[in-house]
């Protein structure tokens, strides 16, 4: 399943939307097939609020990592069917 993932079978593309603005940003993240990864949110202009939502991002990242390495797996054994 990996190696099949790994040479862009069946890849997904991740987008990362941020929303700038003088006091408060947005963010969210969908993927190629418009589904929603990570709701939007809002996080101010400031470095505590930053760091937060950085923090959150990384923290989202093992479950996104995860997400997609199942979703891959679905994939490949669909199109082998």
């Amino acid at each position: 399943m990996v190696s099949d993932f790994i040479k862009g079978y069946n890849l997904m593309k991740i987008f990362v939307g941020i929303d700038i603005a003088k006091l408060n940003h947005f963010a969210a993240t969908i993927s190629s097939d418009d589904e929603i990864l990570i709701e939007p949110f809002k996080f101010t202009n400031d470095a505590d609020s930053f760091h937060a939502y950085d923090s959150s991002g990384k923290s989202a990242q093992s479950g996104l990592a995860r997400t997609l390495y199942q979703r891959a797996g679905q994939r490949i054994k669909s199109s082998r069917t």
